[in-house]
């Protein structure tokens, strides 16, 4: 082992890239590399065949460690994941997988072959396939094609040779994965904490969907690919709802309820980006000082059902396409009166809209109507607009928020073709 070491540090001095007389190019930085990394993997075999002497004797314990994983996590300063990893190789080839043990060790397969391998040698069945005779497909079958294949596909071999060599135990699996099964949706300061386990069958075909639903705009180009999958997850969620498929009835259909009073409302469209002053016949309400909220302020904020608190940004993007429910109350909290304002574009109106627009108009989007929504672009709170199939404008989920937060302007010219300006008044590009 010194001897070892003593020939790394070399090799670590050899390959300083910053050493301009050793200096590695070429050829021989080629051959550095694919050789490091084949004797990486031949140490780590090396170790995982050792691993289960160390757990027979039981010197492990004598650090303290919980059991031998902990320990080889602690030693090798490895993730706990990949700590088991090389226990439960080291099991394998010391009971069931002797040519692999050799092979992996002289370097002729490779380590995540010999993982792979071992992976599959997990029932009885299995395990005497694996022992079968050279001329059947059994562990030299493996490793004869170990050797040649990509580590993804000898991967995907393997599980075809599981799924023949023992059927019913894929089906145990599918029945005790199911049992497994869950989602929690947890409320975090700010926002939801999500986590969850689906079967192999549920998970596929939640990420073909996640697909379908990612968004293809030049905005979400440079976007990392899980916040992309959060976004199509709530582009789902979207789908269910304005698609009526969760059950319910009625015209309108509840999406999320916001609790508000009206001055906290109009303060919070009066601050949005892009806000001008309102219209004469639409009456601005005094600005809520900030400070400490009073018991007799019974909405200082917005707040949704069962949630909590939202900002004025929020609650301003989500007053654009809703409908507003009027409730009075009394000096002791009784409802005095309820009564409701319809803004929303459906029906008829939407069905014109969608017709004309064909998909979302926002520049360089061809989001189709499943996940759009109408735009105000006569603000019916700044502008005093209305609910006019003239000034409605599709956009889909995404670039509605886009053009709420950014305060962008959209009008249209005399062609009739949708203009999108930015807040300083320079034109987006004009779409047909």
């Amino acid at each position: 082992m010194a001897t070892l070491t003593a020939a790394v540090d070399l090799l670590a001095v050899v390959s300083d890239p910053t050493n301009p007389a050793d200096r590695l190019e070429g050829e021989a930085a080629v051959h550095v590399v694919r050789e490091a990394l084949a004797l990486a993997g031949r140490l780590s075999a090396i170790a995982a065949r050792t691993i289960p002497t160390v757990e027979a004797d039981g010197w492990w314990s004598l650090d303290g460690a919980r059991s031998i994983t902990t320990w080889v996590a602690a030693k090798g300063r490895l993730p706990h994941g990949e700590a088991a990893r090389l226990v439960t190789l080291g099991r394998a080839l010391r009971d069931h997988l002797p040519a692999t043990a050799t092979e992996v060790v002289d370097g002729t397969v490779p380590l995540g072959a010999a993982h792979a391998i071992a992976a599959v040698a997990n029932t009885e069945d299995r395990r005497a396939a694996l022992a079968a005779p050279a001329d059947e497909c059994g562990e030299e079958f493996l490793l004869e094609l170990g050797r040649v294949l990509p580590a993804s596909q000898f991967r995907v071999l393997t599980r075809r040779w599981a799924a023949h060599a023992d059927p019913a135990s894929d089906d145990r699996g599918y029945v005790e994965a199911s049992d497994r099964e869950f989602v929690t949706l947890s409320q975090t300061m700010d926002g939801c904490h999500l986590r969850g386990f689906l079967t192999t069958e549920h998970g596929h075909a939640l990420q073909a969907a996640l697909r379908a639903m990612t968004s293809t705009s030049a905005d979400s180009a440079g976007e990392p690919a899980p916040r992309r999958r959060a976004g199509a997850l709530v582009n789902l969620t979207r789908l269910v709802l304005d698609r009526d498929l969760t059950g319910a009835t009625g015209t309108h259909r509840p999406h999320i309820t916001a609790v508000v009073d009206l001055e906290t409302l109009n303060r919070a469209l009066d601050r949005a980006p892009g806000a001008r002053p309102r219209t004469a016949n639409n009456a601005e309400a005094s600005p809520r000082p900030p400070g400490p909220v009073r018991e007799v302020e019974r909405f200082a904020v917005a707040e949704l059902v069962g949630t909590g608190p939202i900002p004025d940004t929020v609650l301003a993007r989500l007053a654009c396409d809703s409908a507003i429910t009027r409730v009075v109350f009394g000096a002791e909290s009784q409802v005095l009166n309820v009564g409701r304002t319809e803004r929303t574009y459906t029906g008829a109106r939407r069905r014109a809209i969608i017709a004309r627009d064909a998909h979302c108009q926002y520049p360089g989007c061809d989001a189709p109507p499943a996940m759009s929504e109408v735009h105000h672009t006569e603000h019916w709170h700044r502008d005093n607009g209305s609910t006019d199939v003239n000034t409605g404008c599709l956009l889909c989920w995404h670039h509605h928020e886009v053009v709420h937060d950014r305060g962008i302007e959209i009008t249209r010219d005399r062609s009739g073709r949708w203009r999108f300006t930015d807040r300083h008044g320079q034109p987006l590009r004009t779409t047909t």
